[in-house]
């Protein structure tokens, strides 16, 4: 196994090489099963294997890493080279497989700009696209599950799946000469691998075989009911057929708003508590961006519902001619495969949930101006490091003593000088010789070092001003300053700032995750009459949290600690939406439904403004990673945007699990509250009250 471990290849050993194989084979197989299954609408069991395998995608991948991880710095050129060399693979690839087995497992014949079918242009510049987001966003997270797993574990995990993938090769070589027909024992080990796949593949694909039905079945109700409005129209004068289209339009929109006032008014108000709890930081640039994200989304709020009904109704007419087919296809298919996945979802959350709240918390935090600076590339940071290189590192600290005592300050200081840590200490005591008074020196010197009440000790350490390490140095200078000062005695400069900045921060956390958690919690409990709900709607959002703040440990990362409560707050805020519409539409459905259909469509229906809603917040995210030049905007951008990926994520996938699994309970809590209101508005006041209005 050692030979494995130690043997480099491009910068990557064998066993990384090995196991990056096995992944990205597997994850292009469920990537084209999919595809397949969204674009054709039947479920296809891809590539040449009968195992869950697509070669070709791990070999591309290993390919990919060798060649463009030099330029994974330069999204340009990462780019072009995600076009060129998927391309290029696919290209040989493809007439390979054709000129052996005399069959196409892909066909891009009908796709402008094709070579022979075997690439076309769409498909390469996509494969740019899917190569920057693997390299950039994908890659770093296998890798650190790649480092995670034991490497004895792995080692017998990969010999036991490339024996299975060997066979599986031998399988269908044979198979495609025709010399499986007289193996008997090659037959059954074909049928068993392709089991396997075609379990997956089930498991996988979406069943979308009544799409063009529906669409047409939908066209159809939309002509007959334009020539019903003709009909209508015609009976009646221009004035009375203009009048009775916009009462028809005046009538749907009053309904629209009654039925989705609640689910806005909900999401407005959890989003709004999210993002004003952040303004109750001690940090000031807390209070600061919370007030500004609440005034922003108040502002929305009052715009969603007071002007977007009018442009609506004004521009109705133009909104009709402009309308057009939907360039998504129906989503039922990704409802049925969320039910169907439940309950391996459900144990997952369940088994991630609990590690990843406590790697959360065991990132490696910036607190200071070193979270504040220009990344690398800069002219700021290449400048910064050429003076370091010249110079050496360097960290001064200021302490502050009372006067009185030249002795004292003497020992003080001569005691600093000792500590290995310390490059120099200088003080007015410790720098004139014993007998020299200090009023033979000049005023300019003097003033530097002692005023009327206080003497300063410059003292040097050759270190980060934010590190572990100079953490510890500054506790223990502080500790040798306390020591002959116990009072009236100060330690200052950007260390020990850091570190109070660090002990403000952490309290700010603490404070603000059980505000927000407690705010949200109660605006889901009024709006849905449930004490249960709220809990459900809740823990996909805190599982993507906790999932998003542990992917920095597990890569290696440190994290902008502001970032870190800034960007908690905002995702909960942002993306308990999603959860709060899956919850409406699973209610509403639930009524005339039982909890399977009411789960599945709820999914349909909620998927399409999920995945928008999610989809513009993870492009502007990561465009923020991509583009800005200051690590802690960078770095919040990259939270943001995989913070609102894994949202979409857990929000269709485990809310629905979590809503079909406790229906009992949330229909029992919700048939008590329609009672108990029942109850009260059958009070003997209630009904005066009623009558006395009427």
């Amino acid at each position: 196994m050692s030979f494995f471990v130690n043997t480099m290849v491009c910068g990557f050993s064998l066993y990384q090489i090995l196991a990056f194989f096995l992944i990205y084979s597997c994850l292009g197989w469920c990537l084209e099963v999919i595809y397949a299954a969204v674009s054709t609408g039947q479920l296809v069991n891809r590539g040449f294997l009968n195992g869950p395998v697509c070669p070709i995608y791990g070999f591309g991948m290993i390919i990919v890493l060798f060649t463009l991880s030099p330029l994974a710095d330069n999204l340009l050129l990462l780019y072009l080279g995600g076009v060129i060399l998927p391309s290029v693979l696919e290209l040989v690839g493809g007439w390979a497989l054709y000129k052996l087995y005399h069959t196409r497992w892909w066909d891009y014949s009908d796709f402008p700009f094709n070579i022979g079918g075997y690439i076309c242009l769409e498909f390469s510049l996509l494969w740019g696209v899917g190569t920057v987001v693997v390299m950039k966003a994908v890659h770093p997270v296998i890798a650190g599950f790649v480092e995670m797993v034991p490497q004895m574990v792995g080692f017998v995990l990969m010999c036991i799946l490339y024996a299975c993938y060997a066979a599986d090769v031998v399988v269908t070589a044979f198979a495609a000469s025709d010399l499986a027909r007289e193996l008997d024992a090659l037959e059954k080990v074909a049928d068993s691998m392709h089991a396997v796949s075609d379990a997956m593949t089930e498991l996988l694909g979406t069943t979308a075989m009544d799409v063009d039905q529906k669409m047409d079945e939908s066209r159809l109700q939309l002509k007959l009911a334009a020539a019903e409005a003709r009909d209508n129209a015609a009976k009646l004068s221009p004035r009375d057929a203009a009048a009775a289209l916009r009462a028809k339009a005046d009538e749907a929109m009053e309904a629209a708003i009654e039925k989705s006032c609640s689910s806005i008014l909900a999401s407005g108000a959890t989003t709004i508590v999210g993002f004003l709890v952040i303004a109750l930081m001690k940090f000031t640039i807390g209070r600061d961006v919370g007030f500004v994200l609440t005034k922003g989304i108040v502002c929305s709020l009052v715009t969603v519902l007071f002007l977007m009904p009018t442009l609506i109704l004004r521009f109705d007419k133009k909104i009709e001619k402009t309308a057009h087919r939907s360039f998504l296809p129906p989503l039922d298919g990704l409802g049925k495969l969320m039910y169907r996945i439940r309950i391996p979802v459900l144990a997952a959350a369940a088994f991630c949930a609990v590690p990843c709240y406590f790697g959360q918390s065991m990132n490696y935090f910036y607190y200071g101006d070193d979270a504040l600076g220009s990344g690398p590339g800069t002219r700021v940071y290449e400048d910064s490091r050429a003076i370091e290189d010249v110079f050496g590192k360097s960290n001064v600290i200021i302490a502050m003593v009372p006067n009185g005592n030249v002795i004292k300050e003497r020992r003080l200081t001569e005691e600093l000088e000792d500590q290995e840590f310390i490059d120099y200490a200088l003080s007015m005591a410790g720098t004139l010789p014993q007998g020299i008074p200090e009023s033979f020196l000049p005023e300019s010197v003097t003033k530097q070092l002692r005023t009327g009440s206080y003497a300063r000790i410059l003292i040097s350490m050759e270190n980060r001003e934010e590190s572990s390490y100079s953490f510890q140095c500054s506790e223990k200078l502080t500790e040798i300053v306390k020591k002959y000062y116990p009072e009236d005695s100060y330690v200052i400069g950007m260390t020990p700032t850091t570190m109070d900045i660090r002990d403000i921060l952490t309290d700010d956390y603490n404070r603000v995750s059980i505000i927000s958690l407690a705010g949200v919690a109660l605006v889901v409990m009024l709006t849905f009459h449930s004490v249960m709900v709220p809990v459900l709607v809740i823990i996909p959002i805190e599982v993507a949290i906790y999932l998003n703040m542990t992917i920095p440990y597990i890569i290696g990362d440190s994290m902008v600690y502001i970032g870190y409560i800034i960007v908690s707050c905002l995702q909960l805020g942002a993306t308990i939406d999603y959860s709060i519409l899956m919850t409406n539409n699973y209610m509403e459905f639930r009524e005339t439904m039982g909890s399977r259909d009411a789960a599945v469509t709820a999914i349909a229906k909620s998927a399409i403004s999920i995945l928008t809603s999610g989809g513009i917040l993870t492009v502007v995210g990561y465009l923020l990673y991509f583009t800005s030049s200051i690590q802690a905007i960078s770095q919040v951008g990259r939270l943001v945007g995989r913070g609102a990926l894994l949202s979409m994520l857990l929000v269709l996938s485990l809310l629905p699990a979590l809503l079909a699994a406790f229906d009992k309970p949330i229909r029992c809590q919700q048939q008590r509250a329609v009672e108990r209101r029942a109850r009260r508005m059958a009070r003997p006041g209630k009904q005066t009250c009623r009558e006395g209005q009427e």
